[in-house]
């Protein structure tokens, strides 16, 4: 009984050792394969297009209003990114012109062209585009401007890389003007990327950032919400701003979006508008504000001034007041409480002058 037992055992030893030694073989086999294979990168898995329950790895936000004379080439910037797992989400704000019909023109699975028969703002149009967008990370585009092929694929690498506390990774700019060459448009906040930049983003001009040159993780929007519909300008600020409550961003040193200035561009609203969207933040940030009083009076001056020139004295004087109680001791502020109980024409000849 004992030798039939013994045996056994070794046939099955044996078995064991053949079987693993057939296995060391299908792996090196495998192994010979994956050597001989041409490299494939790893930044181009097959696009998922808008295919039910499949998720592309971003999606892309573009808000448009009668920008047929240059829609093509923002969308062509982007489906021509060397990174291919995305959507394109295209939302036209009501458009008249021509936008519809080449819109049309694309065959292109990856893009998803929304039409919309009343105009409500880009404002609301990005939050359409938000909520039907898939992916795991969010990128705006302009329908004015462009992205350089490896814009998407460096964030993304940059995104898959770094922490999950990392929430907005972004890039610099070109700034092309018409009849001027273009030139490195370098975001004013550089900030090391172990550190919360709240405070500096409501110090710094942190919408010079750009929606086109941002990506976002999907979860940032699950924090802090979407686009503040009350702002017709200045939303990105405001967004980055409470992005920035919670989460670190990164900065990609180099340029790989061209800004286009135009001049029907959402920069060109004028100062009125500038200001409106500036009074909002001001009231929405204020608690924040009141801990940062160099900041606070940096804000209330710059919209007491504006009011002054345009012929609101209480407006004017109730801001200029703010801005010397948060900083009683400048001299800007001092001399433009004391400029404010003159009027508002002195004051706008004074401050022309100075």
């Amino acid at each position: 009984m004992a030798s039939f037992l013994a045996g056994n055992a070794c046939e099955r030893s044996r078995d064991r050792i053949t079987a693993a030694s057939d296995c060391r073989a299908d792996l090196n086999r495998l192994f010979s394969l994956v050597r001989s294979a041409p490299l494939v990168s790893l930044v181009e898995p097959t696009p998922s297009a808008r295919i039910p329950g499949v998720r592309p790895a971003v999606s892309v936000v573009l808000p448009t209003y009668n920008r047929g004379y240059c829609i093509r080439r923002s969308v062509d910037s982007i489906l021509n990114q060397t990174f291919r797992d995305f959507e394109l989400i295209v939302v036209d704000d009501g458009s008249t012109d021509d936008t519809k019909d080449i819109m049309g023109t694309y065959g292109d699975p990856r893009l998803l062209y929304i039409h919309n028969a009343d105009n409500r703002g880009q404002t609301a149009r990005l939050n359409q585009g938000l909520s039907a967008a898939r992916g795991d990370m969010i990128a705006f585009q302009d329908s004015d401007d462009e992205w350089l092929p490896e814009k998407l694929e460096k964030q993304v690498a940059a995104m898959r890389r770094l922490p999950p506390e990392v929430g907005l990774v972004y890039t610099d700019k070109w700034r092309c003007e018409p009849g001027r060459e273009r030139y490195h448009w370098r975001s004013p906040v550089n900030m090391p990327e172990d550190g919360l930049i709240f405070d500096k983003a409501l110090d710094e001009n942190v919408y010079n950032i750009g929606p086109q040159s941002v990506l976002i993780r999907r979860g940032c929007f699950d924090t802090v919400g979407p686009f503040d519909e009350r702002l017709t300008n200045f939303n990105d600020w405001d967004l980055f701003v409470r992005i920035s409550r919670h989460y670190l961003f990164h900065h990609i040193q180099e340029p790989l979006v061209n800004y286009n200035v135009s001049p029907d561009a959402m920069t060109a609203l004028g100062e009125g508008k500038a200001i409106e969207a500036i009074e909002v933040i001001f009231h929405k940030y204020l608690p924040d504000l009141q801990r940062l009083p160099a900041v606070l009076a940096k804000r209330a001056y710059w919209i007491g001034s504006f009011h002054m020139r345009n012929g609101d004295a209480v407006k004017g004087r109730a801001y200029i007041r703010k801005a010397l109680r948060a900083r009683p001791f400048n001299p800007r502020y001092v001399v433009a409480a004391l400029l404010s109980l003159l009027g508002c024409r002195v004051y706008s000849a004074v401050r022309r002058l100075t």
